[in-house]
């Protein structure tokens, strides 16, 4: 169990997901990987957390095409009001 404490101004968004999100692999056997997660969460829409989390699953299943996840998949989403 890991606990993180941090100051966050009103309006941040933390994302939170299981490995299985950058492990995850396209047709060509490419991870998704952290560095491609991050440029992703750069420019989803952060009007609401709502919005965030489905653009990043949007993008994550053009990106996985028809390949079957090998893990679970969780992504939270949180905008600190």
């Amino acid at each position: 169990c890991t606990s993180v404490c941090a100051d966050a101004p009103s309006g941040s968004f933390l994302l939170l997901f299981t490995d299985c999100l950058t492990e995850s692999r396209n047709l060509a056997g490419d991870e998704l990987g952290g560095e491609r997660l991050a440029e992703i969460f750069s420019r989803a829409p952060l009007a609401a957390a709502e919005e965030a989390l489905d653009f990043i699953l949007d993008i994550f299943g053009a990106f996985t095409e028809a390949v079957p996840l090998r893990d679970d998949l969780t992504v939270i989403v949180l905008r600190k009001k």
